[in-house]
């Protein structure tokens, strides 16, 4: 179908989120029973993981799902146009402030400069530290409370704000990942840290638009008279220098734009008494920097916050498909809907009677079991591997391709070339491990290692089983998932026998 979208929004990423969380407390065959008919429709797009994964969303969805993504969706658009017209009030109160003129002191432009053109570029630095990756925060001290200052001042804050009118579910969601720390970092962090720095770049950029606007407005509809004062020995010559830098981008297509050794030598003011000008310029004279004002205003303040705010609108963008595409859970899904058997009468059986009428027909590059997978055996769970991989295809509907073993009896060696073998390896790993023995130390350490050799992203399932491959007791998945919570891996899920059995 070519109704399926291209680009997850912010409900579409929650709500697959809910959705994903909602199918762990679903039976596994009607899991695949569900998918299998989606998987039909959306077989053109196997290569296409992200339009796959909005696609089947789609099709899951109840009208009450719409209802609530659209709520999410429409909270945000109103966040970000409370910041639009929050930034352009506050540009054009901004200019009025500093053009503010009423026949007496001239406009000082200095002042101009520094509000419109020099502070946009020192708090461009503060956008840059915020961007800084967590490896470097963690080397210099101090930054990370840097970070956090900037964080907490930042007007992308009202998206947390309008967060609390979210549907109940997904705030109940995001409640949960929240709970589960690091997890919920790995996942959503990107995304938060994003949203929250492009909304304050559509801020950023509406401010200095509305005080260009304000400007622009004052000169043509009011009698602007400027001049340039400070206390600093700064001659007229020392200023022409900087003025001939500060206009060098825009001096080639508008002379009129970079101000001239006269209009400098004129327009110097000095406040004692009335105020006074070394020279007595004419009062049109007086008007003569708007052009350099305004080119500065939109050079140094409008257009780096429009480069600012594409590239935090295309990171944005990259966050929402990053954590929608490693969002625990959906590899399962995207394996149901491409591998899996599809339970379906040929059309037209085969001449040679090698199927029968009724007999389920493979797709296109399905395994005979449904879902490819590597296992491996952690210190001794399973002795036979013929056994325990018809347990894991009539459970799981799992085709090992590989089977590992370690802990246990292992060297550190072994332990190690068994890590770059899961790694290469296609497919879910599949850990198997006594239920009944407590999770320890040694394969805390091994999951970790797991985790870094085989990338976030790869869904990495712990199956315990009790004695000769029996089911394990409740209680014994219950702890075991409990103990490896603890290891804030959104990728890592215990399994529970019983729930997936057909």
């Amino acid at each position: 179908m070519n109704d399926t979208p291209r680009t997850p929004s912010l409900g579409d990423v929650l709500d697959l989120a809910r959705q994903l969380a909602h199918d762990e407390d679903t039976s596994g065959p009607s899991l695949r029973h569900r998918d299998r008919e989606v998987g039909r429709d959306l077989a053109h797009l196997e290569d296409q993981p992200l339009r796959q994964a909005l696609g089947w969303l789609q099709r899951v969805r109840t009208p009450e799902d719409e209802q609530r993504v659209g709520r999410v969706n429409a909270l945000h658009r109103l966040g970000l146009t409370t910041l639009t017209a929050a930034g352009l009030a506050a540009g054009w109160g901004g200019a009025n402030v500093v053009f503010f003129y009423d026949g007496t002191h001239p406009v000082n432009i200095i002042h101009v400069l520094a509000v419109f053109a020099l502070a946009p570029l020192v708090l461009l630095l503060g956008f840059g530290v915020g961007l800084l990756p967590a490896r470097i925060v963690r080397r210099v001290p101090g930054l990370g409370a840097v970070q956090d200052g900037l964080s907490l001042l930042s007007p992308g804050r009202v998206q947390h704000l309008l967060a609390r009118r979210l549907p109940q579910s997904f705030r109940d969601t995001l409640a949960g990942w929240l709970g589960r720390g690091q997890a919920h970092q790995r996942l959503f962090g990107r995304v938060d840290r994003w949203l929250m720095t492009h909304s304050s770049q559509v801020f950023a950029l509406s401010f200095h638009v509305g005080a260009l606007a304000a400007a622009v407005y004052l000169v043509v509809f009011s009698d602007l008279a400027f001049a340039w004062s400070t206390t600093l020995q700064q001659t007229p010559a020392d200023l022409l220098r900087w003025t001939d830098t500060l206009s060098a981008p825009w001096a080639w297509a508008w002379s009129d734009a970079r101000p001239s050794a006269a209009l400098i030598e004129h327009t110097r003011y000095f406040r004692l008494g009335d105020g006074s000008f070394p020279d007595a310029p004419s009062p049109v004279g007086l008007g003569g920097w708007w052009p350099f004002l305004v080119m500065s205003m939109a050079v140094y303040g409008i257009l780096p916050r429009l480069l600012t705010l594409l590239l935090a609108r295309w990171r944005l963008h990259t966050a929402l498909r990053h954590a929608m595409l490693h969002l625990p859970g959906l590899d399962e899904v995207r394996m149901r809907l491409n591998w899996a058997l599809v339970e379906t009468q040929a059309e037209e059986p085969d001449d040679d009677g090698s199927l029968e009428p009724g007999e389920p027909t493979p797709t296109v590059g399905a395994t005979s079991g449904g879902v490819e997978a590597v296992a491996l055996v952690w210190a001794g769970a399973v002795t036979g591997r013929e056994a325990g991989a018809e347990r894991l295809r009539t459970t799981l509907g799992a085709t090992v391709s590989s089977w590992h073993e370690a802990g246990g009896a292992s060297t550190t060696t072994d332990d190690a070339a068994v890590l770059t073998a899961l790694a290469d390896a296609p497919g879910v790993i599949l850990v198997l491990v006594k239920a009944w023995e407590p999770p320890m130390a040694e394969l805390h350490d091994f999951l970790r290692d797991l985790r870094a050799s085989a990338g976030q992203g790869r869904s990495v399932h712990v199956l315990p089983l009790g004695p000769d491959g029996a089911d394990a007791e409740a209680r014994h998945v219950d702890t075991w998932r409990r103990a490896l919570t603890t290891l804030g891996d959104p990728w890592l899920r215990v399994i529970d026998p019983e729930s997936e059995a057909p």
